[in-house]
């Protein structure tokens, strides 16, 4: 059931009995991983929400249900709806009947009876879409402008069925293509609005873009390609549930260039792209690579998860990587390929660097 206060909408209201007749009223805001978007934008776009429902339902709570695999997906929408201030938070799985106390982020305002519920509405309707249509919509939401091959590798869709959902979304004036660039391009109007609303956004809040560095075509083509590159290069060896391009992260200091999420070997992973060009000294590169890749592993062993960390670029940064970085934790994976040669990647091996070669070479991290 739909509700709605003002022109913000949610997807349930529950009156949850906390106590023995202690009752909080929560509004619900579902999410799900299969909607594209990565968590931190995900929970920085439902943060937008928290003031003006706080205005409006001045005693209430916020419920997030999130249907995600696995555990990292859910604790980084948590982390990023952290501290939004005089309204208590619950980030849960989205199969938990209802939240308990320990769940919110602030205690509640209880009530001796259950509060009233606010009125119901009906869902949105833009303009009907097919599965693969939303799913192109949501990748162009982010990156508003992107080549064929870049929005199937972060749709998850081959490549004859985004074109043909591209398509569908041109005839429906929701994008369009730009010949000059040979790129597809979102229409900040129809389309944006279509994708929000399909959401759950209402008008006035939208999810952030893609962080982009200026780091050139090539670095940023190879970063929206790493997770058509990672099922093509491990095929059945790994699960890909999703992957982004220079997504945030709730830890500030960690910049990947792109992140993919999934399972490896039977557990959950996060699969960590550095792209480099290798334009810097030697010195400079081992250096920076160093840092980044430690940040890697640290951010990765805060949610206690496992972590493939690849190195991506021309033949010198391949070489600093192998020569210059030592041994690596237990936990983590770290391979190196050139980014010149799509889908080419070294079976990871935990502990160790791997570069395709036959016997995997030793790596030091912090």
């Amino acid at each position: 059931m739909t509700v709605r206060v003002g022109s913000l909408r949610f997807h349930n209201w529950q009156a949850i009995e906390i106590h023995p007749d202690r009752w909080a009223d929560a509004f619900i805001f579902d999410v799900s991983s299969d909607l594209l978007i990565p968590p931190v934008d995900m929970g920085l776009a439902i943060r937008r929400m928290g003031a003006p429902l706080k205005k409006l339902w001045s005693r209430t709570c916020l419920w997030v249900r999130v249907d995600a695999p696995g555990t990292w997906y859910l604790h980084e929408i948590r982390n990023a709806l952290m501290g939004i201030a005089s309204l208590p938070v619950a980030v849960t799985p989205f199969t938990q009947q209802k939240p308990r106390l320990s769940d919110f982020s602030l205690h509640p305002h209880l009530d001796n009876t259950p509060s009233p519920s606010p009125p119901s509405d009906t869902d949105i309707v833009t303009i009907p879409l097919t599965d693969s249509e939303r799913h192109g919509l949501r990748v162009l939401a982010r990156l508003r402008t992107a080549a064929l091959v870049e929005i199937a590798s972060q749709a998850g869709l081959t490549l004859p069925t985004t074109r043909k959902a591209l398509h569908g979304l041109a005839e429906k004036s929701a994008v369009s293509w730009q010949p000059e660039t040979e790129t597809w391009e979102i229409h900040r109007r129809k389309g944006l609005s279509v994708a929000l609303r399909g959401l759950g956004f209402p008008p006035g809040v939208s999810i952030p873009t893609e962080k982009r560095y200026n780091q050139g075509a090539r670095h940023l083509r190879t970063a929206r390609l790493w997770p058509a590159w990672l099922r093509q290069g491990l095929g059945k060896q790994a699960v890909i549930w999703a992957g982004w391009s220079e997504p945030r992260l709730s830890t500030r200091k960690a910049h990947p260039d792109a992140m993919a999420w999934g399972e490896f070997q039977g557990r959950e992973t996060l699969f960590w792209l550095e792209v480099d060009s290798g334009q810097s000294s030697k010195e400079a590169l081992v250096k920076k690579l160093l840092r980044r890749l430690n940040t890697a592993v640290v951010y990765a062993r805060s949610f206690d998860l496992l972590v493939v960390i690849a190195v991506l670029g021309p033949p010198r940064t391949l070489k600093v990587v192998q020569q210059g970085l030592g041994k690596t934790p237990h936990d983590t994976a770290v391979v190196v390929a050139p980014w010149t040669k799509f889908g080419e990647l070294p079976v990871p091996v935990w502990g160790n660097l791997t570069d395709g070669s036959p016997a995997p070479t030793q790596l030091r991290l912090l």
